[in-house]
């Protein structure tokens, strides 16, 4: 644990904020931290830790990551735009990006459920990502004890990762291509090997 948390302040000093830093510049040097967290987490296959040393520390690290993201949610609600949500026309494709990442990631689940609203009509005009609309409509579901439409959020099962109970499985890869997602088996695979 003492060694992520050495990468993690590595990863925040080598992006301190400039002074005066854009919305967007401050959006992305977020991102690239909160993504730097969870990339340099301990697989628990490769651990050299027992489980219960493990256990503690993997808590620790989210418990930490938490801690990013509670903060990103309250500067991200500080700057969003006076019709509450980002579209790619206005504000840029990468700072709509940046934001959905933030509030994929919020602990603030009416938040999510808001933005959740505030996408679905911006799909139709191009302002908002299909597959992003679909991961977060998907984490939305699952928090709300609802099935998922999209596949996109895995669950461990027996040691190894799979997608959580769906709406509907027999269309499931149809529903997956009509927001720009890959098929489930494919999407599987960047969890092959990975340990859970």
């Amino acid at each position: 644990m003492a060694r992520w948390r050495a990468k993690l302040a590595a990863e925040k000093s080598r992006l301190k904020p400039t002074k005066p830093s854009s919305a967007a510049n401050e959006l992305k040097r977020r991102v690239a931290i909160e993504q730097a967290a969870r990339s340099s987490l301990p697989d628990r296959a490769s651990s050299r830790l027992s489980a219960n040393d493990w256990e503690a520390a993997n808590k620790a690290i989210w418990d930490d990551i938490g801690k990013i993201d509670s903060q990103n949610t309250l500067y991200l609600k500080s700057i969003l735009p006076a019709d509450g949500w980002f579209r790619f026309n206005r504000d840029g494709k990468q700072v709509a990006l940046d934001a959905w990442l933030i509030v994929q990631h919020s602990p603030d689940r009416k938040f999510q459920r808001r933005v959740l609203g505030l996408m679905a009509p911006l799909l139709a005009t191009g302002d908002a990502s299909g597959t992003d609309y679909a991961l977060l409509y998907d984490r939305v579901a699952i928090f709300e004890g609802k099935l998922q439409r999209y596949g996109s959020q895995i669950t461990c099962v027996n040691g190894h990762f799979e997608p959580s109970a769906v709406e509907n499985p027999v269309k499931l890869d149809e529903l997956r291509a009509s927001v720009g997602l890959e098929t489930i088996a494919e999407y599987l695979r960047h969890w092959d090997g990975k340990s859970c």
